[in-house]
This record gives structure tokens, C-alpha cells and sequence, in this order.
């Protein structure tokens, strides 16, 4: 029974509403074991940018603690320090202390002198057991081209699964597969609508995954920036592409030491008037993705500045680096200029790339098989 708990003696209780289904459940968690956290030593401090990260700085010794609800992940030059922390942690919390960490948060993580490897190989492949798909029916391609063409007017046939399937891929996605990102929010529109044809097209996906179930994000130690980190990002949109309200789709990749750290795709909320305006939006998101990741990690290391957009549009790069407007931008809403702003302080700088080239690409439209694998390989690597 919970500590403080009074009972008639009865080892059964009926359990009326747990603390995680509550709406102060996880504010109050948060605050108990983040007076926990600090509690241990005065040279533990909150990162400014996320709250959920804890940096240990004292005597050579650095740790970095990061808090999911009721899983922390933990990395420092001291083990000691490690196993100092658990112990004191443990005195208030039963908490489980793994030296090495192979899983964390559905992602499984290979850790070596020189490379860490990220992947959800085996969930992938149990994922497509239960969907019972044989080898024979891989696709090299997550969405076909014909896909653009699904009704948008039917009703919804509740015998298919749709949304457990869309919420998979969705995870995936968002995990450590940036490659079927496009494919899951397409088909995530027809949610409310889906029938049988939807669902095969949705399927296409996990036709896809089948192939390609062994790919892997792969981070390699930087030997050429000298132990300093640069962050780019490389965005893109697809104008006016979703052909029942004539908005676009937009995708960013935020890199580190070029690789990749965040990624989204996205349907516009507004409609653009032209390339150029679409290209801009999806570049504010870019830069605001950008913004984080280097304040979050200029607290922990040290950081390459300027920070790089890669654009492949010259009329959005051109408005970007000047201060002027014209009949054809005035209307651009202001509350994207903070782009200019963070140009024209040195923070970024915006390079141009071309369209063939753009990484982003892969998050914005349907792709042929040659492009879509050739724009993946620039993200993730198959297994050994």
C-alpha cells in the first residue's frame, strides 16, 4: 500500500485514478525529483534552454543527466560519479542502475570508442511480423507516385486499422527514420476518412520498411573540427502541393558535425502565394529548430559560429540577407523576420544548394526511387 495509505487490513484495493492520470500528475513528479537532482551537490545546475537536462561541472569531473518522466539518461568522464549519484538517488527513489545503456526510450543505442550508433532495427522488424508482410512485397520507395491521387471525400471504414498503423510510422519517423517522415504526414491527412484504398497506400510504407529495416543513424567521432560542433540546417518546400487547399509542405534537417540531430515535416498553415513565400516559412522553422539545438548544446560544448542555412530557392535566401520589401513580399507576415534578424547578427549565415542536392527534399514530396535512396544514404547507413 502507498506510504501514509490507512486500510481496514484488506491486501486488495481497487485502485480509483492512478497519478499519472491526473493533470498535476507529472508537475508534481517533476518537481520532486528535480529538488532530488539539485539536492545532491551544489555544482549541479538546470540547463537554461531544457529543463530537463542537469550539467555537473566540478574538479575535471562533467556529467550531463537528461529526465524522460521516470528515465534518465546519464553520460560522464567519471563513472564513479555515476554510481555516487544512483546510490544517493536511490535513497528516495528504487531506481535501476545499468553501467551500459544498449536501449532508451524504444532506441537502440551501440555505443564504442569512436561511434555511437542509433536504430530500431528489432522493433521495425517485430512491427512488420505483426502486420504479417512478406519479403517479396519490399518496396524501394515509401509512397508511390499515384498516392497524390487518393480520394479525400470518403467515409471512414472502421474495419482497418488505420490509425495504429499511422501511429507507428509516425514514431518511426520521429525516432530515427527521417526517410518515411513525408509518407506518415501525407497519409496522416486521410485519417479521418480512410478506407481500404488508403490503407494499402499507407501500407506502401511498411512495404518500404521491410528493405530497409537495417538502416541506421551513425555518429562518428569529429576529428576535423577540432573537438568544436557546427550546426546547419537544410530546409525546403513543396508549393502549393496539397491539391485540396493549395498548401504546401515543408521539411527541415537540422545537422550537427553533419549529421543529423532533428528533422520535421509538416504541412503549412497557411496558404503561400508563391514559391519563394512557402520557402521562407519553411526556413523560419528551420532557423527556430537551429536556435535550440545550438543554445542547448552551447551550454555543454564548444560551438562553431556562424550557424549555416542551406536553402535551394535565391529569392528566399536574397529576402533573407536584405532589409527591403516590394508589391510581391510586403505581406510577409513580420513575425518571420526574426530570420533577417539572427542573419544580420551573425548567428547565421544562408548558403544556397542545389534542388538535386537538398537533403531536405526527402521531406517535402514524392520522390523516384534513385533520388529517395541517394538523399537517405546522406542520413542514415545500412547495418554491417
Amino acid at each position: 500500500m502507498p506510504e501514509g495509505y490507512e486500510y481496514d487490513g484488506h491486501k486488495i484495493v481497487k485502485l480509483n485514478k492512478p497519478l499519472e492520470g491526473t493533470k498535476q500528475g507529472a508537475h508534481d513528479w517533476y518537481q520532486e525529483q528535480d529538488a532530488e537532482i539539485l539536492a545532491y551537490s551544489p555544482y549541479i545546475t538546470k540547463s537554461k534552454v531544457d529543463p530537463c537536462l542537469y550539467i555537473y561541472r566540478h574538479d575535471g569531473v562533467t556529467a550531463l543527466l537528461s529526465v524522460h518522466t521516470d528515465d534518465y539518461l546519464c553520460v560522464s568522464n567519471d563513472p564513479t560519479w555515476m554510481e555516487n549519484f544512483h546510490k544517493s538517488y536511490s535513497k528516495k527513489f528504487e531506481a535501476e542502475f545499468k553501467p551500459k545503456i544498449t536501449d532508451f526510450c524504444g532506441i537502440h543505442m551501440d555505443v564504442e570508442s569512436d561511434t555511437v550508433t542509433f536504430s530500431q532495427s528489432g522493433k521495425i522488424k517485430h512491427f512488420l511480423e505483426n502486420l504479417g508482410l512478406r519479403k517479396e512485397e519490399a518496396r524501394t520507395t515509401p509512397i508511390k507516385v499515384k498516392a497524390a491521387d487518393l480520394p479525400k471525400d470518403t467515409v471512414r471504414d472502421y474495419d482497418v486499422p488505420y490509425e495504429s498503423l499511422i501511429g507507428s510510422c509516425l514514431w518511426y519517423s520521429r525516432m530515427t527514420r527521417p526517410d518515411i517522415s513525408y509518407a506518415t504526414i501525407f497519409h496522416a491527412k486521410f485519417t479521418a476518412c480512410a478506407t481500404s484504398q488508403h490503407y494499402d497506400s499507407l501500407m506502401d510504407t511498411a512495404r518500404y520498411l521491410l528493405s530497409t529495416s537495417d538502416l541506421k543513424m551513425v555518429y562518428n567521432k569529429s576529428k576535423d573540427c577540432g573537438g568544436k560542433f557546427q550546426v546547419k540546417v537544410i530546409s525546403d518546400a513543396d508549393w502549393a502541393a496539397d491539391s485540396t487547399d493549395r498548401k504546401s509542405y515543408q521539411g527541415y534537417v537540422v545537422m550537427l558535425n553533419d549529421k543529423p540531430i532533428t528533422w520535421n515535416c509538416s504541412k503549412q498553415s497557411v496558404v503561400a502565394t508563391s514559391s519563394f513565400e512557402s520557402e521562407y516559412l519553411a526556413l523560419s522553422e528551420g532557423v527556430k529548430a537551429g536556435l535550440y539545438i545550438s543554445n542547448l548544446l552551447g551550454e555543454i560544448v564548444e560551438m562553431i559560429e556562424p550557424c549555416i542555412l542551406m536553402v535551394d530557392n535565391n529569392a528566399a535566401k536574397s529576402f533573407a540577407e536584405s532589409e527591403g520589401c516590394n508589391n510581391r513580399t510586403k505581406h510577409v507576415d513580420i513575425r518571420l523576420h526574426f530570420v533577417r534578424d539572427y542573419i544580420a547578427k551573425g548567428k547565421f549565415i544562408i548558403n544556397y544548394v542545389k534542388s538535386a542536392d537538398n537533403i531536405a527534399d526527402l521531406l517535402t514530396k514524392i520522390l523516384p526511387a534513385e533520388t529517395h535512396m541517394r538523399l537517405t544514404g546522406e542520413l542514415l547507413q545500412k547495418s554491417d
